[in-house]
């Protein structure tokens, strides 16, 4: 039987590779030979594995194999998170399953900065209120994994349309020198008004207005589009020009 003096040491693998991709080194024999895992296709759970060697003597003839043990550190493996879920464009009252997934396969959660904007139930969106969220998706890790980066996306829930078009008001309707916009939605930052062929006519990019009038006396008689701008989103009108 060889003596063996010292044994060899293991290098560090990862948490998801074999015990052959981990380099024995050091070891020593009375005899010429080789140390080997005894199950190098085994890939061990993140910690110190007390792995099975066995030193081979070349001339196996006259010279009997020798069993031993060596501690191989498994360090957790890195992860990610992959989610590119389109959130534009929501409503108050809806509800949005969640879509982001881990590269390890374990489970995701989320978390609301605003809830009264975004609400979140396990991998459920509710939209409750107007404004901004940024919901965050995590996945903390286990004893095989370390933290995945965070990712996040940002909510934007501006007024429905309908809501929108309710706080806005042009008159006179029908209208022959002038309209008058008056906006309970903040100040209107731009409009552009165009026919019915869809062509441009009037646009102003620098209103930053509520309450204004648009000159409309060159215009030809017939029915026109006011398309309005604001920070809670586009608002569109239609009005009668004699």
């Amino acid at each position: 039987t060889p003596n063996i003096t010292p044994w060899p040491t293991a290098s560090d693998i990862t948490y998801g590779q074999t015990l052959s991709e981990s380099i024995l080194s050091g070891g020593s024999a009375s005899v010429p030979g080789i140390f080997s895992f005894d199950t190098p296709g085994f890939a061990p759970d993140a910690g110190v594995y007390s792995a099975d060697i066995t030193f081979t003597p070349d001339d196996i003839s006259n010279y009997n194999l020798v069993s031993g043990t060596v501690d191989v550190t498994v360090n957790k493996a890195d992860q990610t998170i992959d989610w590119e879920q389109d959130l534009t464009g929501l409503n108050i009252g809806q509800i949005i399953t969640l879509t982001a997934s881990a590269s390890s396969g374990l489970d995701v959660s989320y978390i609301s900065d605003n809830t009264d904007v975004a609400l979140i139930s396990g991998d459920q969106l509710e939209i409750v209120g107007l404004g901004t969220a940024v919901i965050t998706a995590s996945q903390e890790g286990n004893e095989n994994y370390n933290p995945a980066p965070n990712v996040q996306i940002s909510v934007d829930i501006l007024s429905s349309v309908f809501e929108l078009e309710n706080k806005v008001g042009i008159y006179p309707i029908p209208a022959t020198d002038y309209i008058y916009v008056e906006s309970n939605v903040g100040k209107v930052i731009s409009y552009l008004i165009y026919n019915n062929k869809g062509q441009i006519v009037i646009y102003d990019n620098n209103v930053h207005s509520k309450d204004f009038k648009i000159q409309i006396s060159k215009l030809t008689v017939g029915v026109y589009t006011l398309r309005l701008k604001s920070k809670e989103g586009i608002i569109t009108k239609s009005f009668m020009k004699l």
